[in-house]
C-alpha cells in the first residue's frame, strides 16, 4: 500500500482517488488481422496442442521403444578416433576429450558427436514421418517387444505387461492414418 501511496500525487491521495496507469500498451493486430505464422499459437503451444494429436502420441510411443525396430547410430561409420579422445562407453559415435588441459580451446570432457542427426530417432525426425509410416514403425517395435519378452520371460509369465503391449498395439491398429495427419498438421513446425 506505501509503495502505491509513493507512486499516487499527494492530490490523488488527499482526494482519496486511486489512479491506476497500465504500464502495459496493448497491441491490436492492424485491422484484424491473425498474427504471422501457422497460427496464432506460439511454438511451445504449438509443440504441447500437437503431442495430444493422435499423430503425436504415435511419436510419443514409439519414442518409448525405438531401439525395438530401429538401428541408430549406423554401425558402418567408420571415423578416425580423433588425437586425446577415447570412444564414450555405451554411446557409438561419441568421443569424449580425456587428455588436455582445461584451458585448451575444447578442454577435458568436450564431446565430439559423429552421429547422423538427420536419422536420429528423436520427435522432430519422427513427426516428419507419415501417420501410416509411424502406424508400421509402432506395429513392428510392439511385435518385436512381445517376442523379446517372450525370449526373457516365457509366454505368459508376465501377463501385465503382455496385456499392455497388446493393447497399445490394437490401439495402434485402429488408427486412422489420414485423419492423424490432417489433425496434426494444424500444428506442424
Amino acid at each position: 500500500m506505501e509503495k502505491r501511496q509513493e507512486k499516487m500525487g499527494k492530490d490523488d491521495i488527499s482526494s482519496g482517488k486511486d489512479k491506476v496507469k497500465s504500464t502495459d500498451k496493448e497491441k491490436k493486430p492492424k485491422s484484424g488481422k491473425k498474427p504471422k505464422g501457422m497460427n496464432s499459437l506460439n511454438m511451445g503451444e504449438r509443440t504441447r496442442s500437437y503431442y495430444e494429436t493422435t499423430k503425436g502420441t504415435l511419436v510419443q510411443k514409439l519414442l518409448r521403444r525405438w531401439w525395438y525396430v530401429i538401428s541408430w547410430p549406423d554401425s558402418n561409420t567408420n571415423i578416425e578416433i580423433p588425437a586425446n579422445y577415447e570412444l564414450l562407453d555405451g554411446y557409438p559415435g561419441v568421443y569424449v576429450k580425456v587428455r588436455g588441459t582445461m584451458a585448451d580451446e575444447n578442454p577435458v570432457g568436450h564431446l565430439i558427436d559423429t552421429r547422423n542427426k538427420e536419422t536420429c530417432p528423436n520427435f522432430v525426425n519422427f513427426s516428419r514421418k507419415s501417420s501410416r509410416d509411424l502406424i508400421q514403425l509402432l506395429k513392428s517395435e510392439l511385435e518385436n517387444q512381445l517376442m523379446e519378452l517372450y525370449k526373457a520371460e516365457g509366454k505368459g509369465n508376465n501377463l501385465k505387461l503382455e496385456k499392455k503391449i497388446r493393447n497399445e498395439l490394437k490401439w495402434a491398429i485402429s488408427v486412422n492414418a489420414e485423419k492423424a495427419d490432417k489433425e496434426a498438421s494444424k500444428y506442424a513446425f
